[in-house]
């Protein structure tokens, strides 16, 4: 996403990134290395473009005079007061409060998806009335007044050419392009598709992204059915799952979806539950034949599926090309 900002934007770019390995410790220091990094090189941009990994209002005080002048956009990618917890992992609410800081002080709060921001903004208003004192009462009003929905950029002139063609002969190809941790729902997808093998339904599950858990034992009964791509290169990865039919995804969040993006651009069939961003992001013409509520509803769009395997889904996220995404941006923020 970074490398299409800096691609798109206007005038002069300069990137600066950091891993997304221990994210919490990133949310609470990162502010200092990025404050460091500024006063090194010198740097008084006329904007700067951030993401809710950050705490803005730290990375401001930090930088005193560098930022004064500077418009801050803050991409709201995902949230910390709305973030499904481990089971076993206690909540922290500074990093909800990192969250509230940074929209406080953006001169304007890019969402990915209204549901995200609905979402975010009714889980805000929760989380302030545990305050044991009183916070500026516009703080509600504020973010709404510097928001705007403009989802995520896709550089589509890399999708479009790997739109097959044909299809290969064989049994339903899906595809989970997901991460393998608990927020993407894995073990409720893959023991359905673990129900529907057991009941004759012929079909291979193609897996995609680097492994830093151990895959789901539920696997083990879909045996020679799972097909491990493990990490592939950008190139290889795209090209894989071009050759794949359906991407299916029930996650307990998801605010944009951008695997999912990419795997409808390519042409995959979209099987995604009822619920989250997905129902703002896919046609209402469409509903019926790609969002399940239920067990009985996932089953029978998987069926319909396999007796259809050629099937290709409309590129439905055009409207998200990264130049169309950052001249609306650019709007936005000439008009603030």
């Amino acid at each position: 996403m970074t490398s299409l900002l800096a691609r798109f934007l206007p005038g002069t770019t300069h990137t600066e990134t950091l891993g997304s390995h221990l994210f919490k410790w990133r949310m609470g220091v990162a502010a200092l290395w990025f404050a460091e990094r500024i006063e090194a090189q010198r740097l008084t941009p006329k904007l700067l473009v951030t993401t809710d990994m950050l705490d803005l209002s730290r990375l401001k005080a930090l930088c005193g005079k560098r930022l004064i002048d500077t418009q801050t956009a803050l991409i709201m990618h995902e949230n910390q007061l709305s973030y499904p917890r481990h089971a076993k992992e206690r909540e922290d609410i500074h990093l909800g409060l990192t969250n509230l800081f940074s929209c406080w002080c953006a001169d304007l709060i890019w969402w990915n998806s209204e549901h995200h921001q609905d979402l975010f903004m009714e889980q805000a208003e929760r989380f302030i009335g545990l305050f044991p004192k009183r916070v500026p009462g516009d703080l509600l009003d504020r973010i709404e007044q510097r928001s705007a929905v403009l989802g995520l950029p896709l550089d589509l002139d890399e999708l479009r050419p790997l739109r097959r063609t044909s299809r290969a002969p064989g049994r339903l190809r899906i595809a989970w392009n997901h991460r393998m941790q608990h927020d993407k729902n894995p073990d409720r997808v893959f023991g359905r598709l673990a129900r529907l093998a057991g009941a004759g339904l012929d079909f291979e599950l193609h897996l995609f992204g680097p492994r830093h858990q151990d895959k789901p034992e539920i696997l083990k009964q879909l045996d020679d059915q799972v097909i491990d791509h493990g990490y592939l290169g950008r190139a290889e990865y795209l090209e894989a799952l071009s050759q794949c039919d359906v991407v299916v995804a029930d996650p307990a969040q998801e605010h944009f979806g951008l695997s999912v993006a990419e795997a409808v651009q390519l042409g995959l069939w979209p099987i995604l539950s009822n619920a989250l961003c997905y129902p703002e992001l896919i046609p209402k013409r469409l509903h019926g034949d790609c969002l399940f509520a239920s067990e009985q509803e996932f089953d029978a769009l998987i069926m319909q599926a396999a007796a259809a395997p050629e099937r290709q889904c409309d590129a439905l996220y055009e409207r998200f090309e990264a130049p169309l995404v950052v001249e609306q941006l650019c709007e936005r923020l000439a008009s603030r």
